[in-house]
């Protein structure tokens, strides 16, 4: 029988990575996602499964599904960023009171 890895961002491959390696692997972004569809949608039209139409419209839903996903990535960051910022009382310690956003965002990101 042969292993097979699962899918990326699903439960089944986040529990693998966790037995693996001891955590959950980096979040799929909207474009990783976005590339990997159509991709997968260009084959099935290469196999003459869709017609041309379809791929457009297919392509087109995928493309605001992606622009909807990359939103919600947003918002997840900027809670975590703002969340973290709180939890070190940013604007009260002499540390990182100083700093702009941008060196801020940069810390965050290198934690």
């Amino acid at each position: 029988m042969e292993n097979q890895i699962p899918k990326i961002g699903t439960k089944e491959f986040n529990d693998l990575a966790s037995a693996c390696f001891g955590g959950k692997p980096k979040q799929q972004s909207a474009v990783e996602w976005y590339l990997e569809n159509v991709k997968s949608i260009e084959i099935e039209y290469l196999d003459d499964k869709i017609t041309t139409t379809e791929l457009d419209v297919i392509i087109d839903n995928l493309g605001e599904q992606a622009k909807e996903m990359e939103k919600q990535q947003q918002d997840e960051f900027a809670i975590e960023f703002a969340k973290w910022c709180a939890e070190l009382k940013v604007w009260d310690n002499e540390t990182y009171v100083n700093n702009t956003f941008e060196e801020l965002l940069e810390k965050f990101k290198n934690k």
